[in-house]
């Protein structure tokens, strides 16, 4: 009887045991899966110590990025899933291999490695390098998972990364001769940056198609003032006091400012850093 009672209670302690060690497992491939498809957003420092908006798309053993200094592509990227060993808290460490693919011609290259924090893996952290040189450390939070089913609101513990904007390719009108991409606001809405290379190439400029009006711009890698300063990173907007249908009736504020906001479709204000230096 003693040992009917014992061998029993092994049973029941081997598989407490199992269930105790397997679950998380289960648990951490499951989540190691979603960030092999998720997208992220914030910054990352320069070697001179600037902060550039990026956004960070990863997909599987390959991805992109963008920022407000070109954007690239990830490539070889391998994902470790491990545990503190001091809470028993679960984390995924990434690291891949990077190239730009605008502004700079793909000179330059090098590698990243990225460390999620373990809460629920919502934060992203780590550094990179150009070329075998250290360049900078980079700082996102979790967007979304990739596929529609698994998005969800950062809510109010975002730090605002929730609110970024989502800018497109160049795109070409051929019966108006001009260039545009769209910017897409979270909570809905959009509004085009256009780009008229023939007649304005210093400038890009904002079309709320709502109003059906300009009301912005900035400059331009090519403008003589600014151009330097906007290929390091920086960005200047020039709103307009009076907004107008034709660039040429527009009427322009005195000051340039560093940050410029527009309304979402829920009257929200957001932020529009971030906005890509390349030219088509």
């Amino acid at each position: 009887m003693i040992r009917s009672r014992w061998v029993h209670l092994m049973g029941v302690l081997a598989v407490y045991c199992l269930l105790s060690f397997s679950t998380p497992q289960v648990s951490a491939q499951i989540s190691k899966n979603k960030i092999k498809n998720s997208t992220w957003q914030g910054y990352y420092e320069t070697k001179g110590g600037n902060r550039m908006n990026c956004k960070v798309v990863l997909n599987g053993s390959s991805g992109t990025y963008h920022t407000s200094d070109g954007s690239g592509r990830l490539r070889n990227v391998e994902y470790n899933f491990d545990n503190d060993p001091s809470n028993g808290d679960w984390f995924v460490r990434i690291s891949a291999d990077w190239y730009l693919t605008q502004n700079w011609g793909g000179k330059y290259g090098g590698e990243v490695s990225w460390t999620t924090s373990s809460d629920n893996y919502k934060n992203l952290s780590g550094d990179y390098d150009i070329n075998g040189n250290r360049g900078g450390a980079w700082n996102c939070r979790l967007q979304s998972f990739n596929g529609g089913n698994d998005d969800f609101d950062l809510g109010g513990g975002g730090g605002g990364m929730d609110k970024c904007v989502d800018y497109s390719d160049w795109k070409y009108n051929d019966r108006k001769c001009y260039y545009y991409r769209t910017c897409q606001f979270p909570g809905g809405g959009y509004q085009y940056v256009i780009y008229y290379p023939d007649t304005d190439p210093e400038w890009v400029f904002w079309y709320n198609p709502k109003s059906e009006k300009y009301w912005c711009s900035c400059p331009t890698v090519k403008h003589p003032k600014y151009g330097k300063k906007v290929r390091n990173g920086h960005e200047y907007f020039h709103r307009c006091s009076q907004p107008a249908r034709e660039i040429e009736d527009c009427e322009w504020e005195d000051e340039i400012t560093t940050s410029c906001t527009a309304k979402n479709d829920r009257g929200e204000s957001i932020d529009l850093a971030g906005l890509p230096t390349d030219l088509p």
